[in-house]
C-alpha cells in the first residue's frame, strides 16, 4: 500500500503468559511487506515504534491490565516503524483532551511501561 502503513498483530505460535511474543505482519510507507516478532514484555514506550506500542497494547489488553485498546492519537512521526517517545505524548495531557482511555487504564499502562 504505497503512501500508507498497515499492520496486523497475531499471537506467536508459542505464546503464553511467560512467553509474550507477538507476530506483526504489515506494509511500510513504501508498500514493502515486513514481518516482525516482538516480545511485548520488552517494549519500551519511551523508545518504541508505533507497531511495538500496539503490540504492547494488545498484550496488556489480552492480559487484562488494560480494559480496552488504546485509540489513535496525534503523533509526530507517521512512519509506523520509526522509534518515538510515546510516554511524552501521554504526559502532556493529550489523553485527557481526547478521552484516549477510560478510567485508570493509562495509569496501568504507565505503571507497566516503567517496570
Amino acid at each position: 500500500m504505497p503512501g500508507g502503513n498497515s499492520f496486523s498483530i497475531f499471537k506467536d505460535e508459542n505464546y503464553s503468559s511467560d512467553a509474550s511474543f507477538l507476530r506483526v505482519k504489515g506494509a511500510d510507507q513504501k508498500g514493502n511487506s515486513y514481518e516482525e516478532r516482538i516480545n511485548a514484555k520488552t517494549v519500551n514506550p519511551c523508545n518504541s515504534s508505533f507497531v511495538e506500542l500496539m503490540a504492547l497494547n494488545a498484550y496488556l489488553v489480552g492480559k487484562g491490565t488494560l480494559k480496552a485498546d488504546i485509540e489513535f492519537f496525534t503523533r509526530e512521526n507517521t512512519d509506523d516503524l520509526a522509534k518515538q517517545n510515546y510516554m511524552s505524548i501521554f504526559k502532556i495531557g493529550e489523553i485527557c483532551s481526547k478521552k484516549w482511555v477510560i478510567g485508570q487504564d493509562i495509569n496501568n499502562f504507565q505503571t507497566y511501561a516503567m517496570r
